[in-house]
């Protein structure tokens, strides 16, 4: 993030609603890509669609100040229904991993792709309070 800051590449937007933020868009610039890494809002404002009217206005700045060198807006992550509505193609996104043949790897691999799936199907209660606890 400071790297970007300091490079010009950072884009991060607030909404604010009587002096108070009630959305944020976090992007960061490669190339001719603007790639959206976090937008929130608060859940009371959810009816208003503010994190949409904030990407709206922003997209619509970045796309007039790049003067055609930002080509594409990577959304990121899953194929969720609102960015669908602003998609004109999906792209699928492969990931690979490769674990060391060692016993602590062998282990790191069972926790990540046995037993956590695991413990989040069988358990979502149990999973849900483990993931509030992590956020602290």
């Amino acid at each position: 993030i400071h790297d970007a800051a300091q490079h010009g590449r950072l884009r991060c937007g607030v909404l604010t609603l009587h002096d108070r933020p009630v959305a944020f868009d976090f992007n960061i610039r490669h190339g001719s890509t603007l790639h959206s890494f976090k937008m929130g809002f608060r859940e009371e404002h959810a009816s208003l669609s503010p994190g949409m009217v904030l990407k709206t206005h922003l997209l619509q700045a970045m796309f007039a100040e790049s003067e055609g060198s930002i080509t594409e807006y990577d959304f990121m992550g899953a194929s969720e229904p609102y960015k669908l509505s602003w998609a004109s193609d999906v792209r699928t996104h492969s990931e690979l991993q490769l674990f060391a043949r060692t016993w602590r790897m062998a282990a790191l691999h069972q926790l990540a792709y046995v037993a956590r799936p695991m413990v989040r199907e069988r358990f979502p209660k149990a999973w849900a309070t483990l993931k509030r606890m992590k956020r602290g």
